[in-house]
């Protein structure tokens, strides 16, 4: 999985970070878009279901998968607002 900011391939241009975690990859960060701060928290796991959470402005949002698929979640804010994001595994 590359680092990509969702799954319609947009390029990550700013903070990025591809980790292997719990035993999958995790893929996390934000853009600067015209729209603000675009937020995104991607995870996959090839034997275990999961989900990703990205938290900013107030607002979250989380996206889930099953085991082998990748979960995604995005959301944009302001470009002074705190990007965060989360992964779980779903046992």
């Amino acid at each position: 999985m590359g680092c990509g900011g969702d799954q319609d391939g947009r390029f990550d241009l700013y903070a990025a970070g591809l980790h292997g975690a719990s035993g999958g990859n995790w893929c996390y960060g934000y853009n600067l878009t015209t729209d603000g701060k675009y937020c995104y928290s991607n995870y996959y796991h090839s034997t275990k279901d999961h989900h990703s959470t990205v938290k900013i402005a107030g607002g979250s949002n989380t996206g889930y998968a099953f085991a082998g698929q990748t979960s995604y979640a995005n959301r944009t804010a302001g470009a002074a607002y705190t990007c965060e994001t989360f992964y779980s595994l779903d046992e």
